[in-house]
């Protein structure tokens, strides 16, 4: 905390719980990083959402139960409902949470061959459904992004109107323990991967019809990554539509 604190005090820090929270009872989370729960109709400290700059990020705790039917589960599927009815004021819907649910890590094997499934079962038809444009994960400390994807399957190569989801393991910010650069060969669904020891960040800039990323190398702070995502106004009428 005390390196986070000269960002933390002069711009708004937003979170999602990981497992290292979890191993002191999310004492120190609560504590220090209190979040807009009541705001965003949350019943949960762990799990919530807020618009910024034409953005609706949804935040929620892969930490507690999101399979179907959970109490985390039912809020997600009506919070995301209510953004994707807005999306005139509101274009963009980001949902983010610790453990990914698309990676190709090798030194994360397990994380991605038998946790990310089992998350995919629970979330990843309601973000198909609901349009969600990016879902961001950390827990691997190492950055890959894939195309726009459905059931391991890219939807398309490129990322214009996409019709699926794109995911990003957005983990590198410091720890070196797991940042291993050895990712599995030939995996249809992803993008872009970073065989690289260094540290980074991920810059995301919104406006009406475009997602700019761009991924950052903190050493020398060189853009190792960049991708666009393009929504023009009458697919997103159509789809809004078409969804009603």
């Amino acid at each position: 905390m005390e390196s986070l604190q000269l960002v933390a005090a002069r711009v708004p820090y937003m979170t999602s719980p990981g497992n290292h929270e979890g191993q002191f009872n999310f004492a120190a989370y609560l504590n220090w990083l209190p979040m807009p729960v009541r705001q965003s109709g949350s019943d949960s400290p762990f799990w919530f959402s807020f618009d910024y700059l034409g953005v609706h990020v949804l935040a929620f705790s892969t930490e507690h139960d999101f399979s179907p039917n959970s109490t985390q589960h039912r809020w997600i599927v009506q919070d995301l409902a209510k953004a994707n009815q807005n999306r005139e004021r509101v274009p963009w819907v980001v949902v983010m949470g610790h453990r990914p649910l698309y990676c190709s890590s090798i030194v994360c094997w397990e994380r991605c061959q038998d946790e990310a499934p089992r998350y995919r079962s629970y979330l990843e038809d309601v973000l198909n459904q609901q349009r969600v444009d990016v879902v961001i994960a950390g827990h691997n400390h190492q950055y890959e992004r894939s195309y726009p994807v459905y059931q391991e399957k890219a939807t398309q190569k490129n990322y214009t109107n996409p019709q699926a989801p794109v995911y990003i393991v957005n983990g590198a910010a410091g720890n070196p323990e797991f940042n291993d650069p050895t990712f599995m060969p030939d995996v249809e669904w992803r993008a872009n991967y970073q065989v690289t020891m260094s540290t980074g960040f991920l810059l995301m800039t919104p406006s009406a019809t475009q997602l700019n990323f761009a991924y950052v190398m903190s050493d020398k702070n060189d853009i190792v990554d960049s991708f666009v995502i393009v929504r023009d106004r009458a697919w997103k009428n159509h789809q809004q539509n078409s969804s009603t």
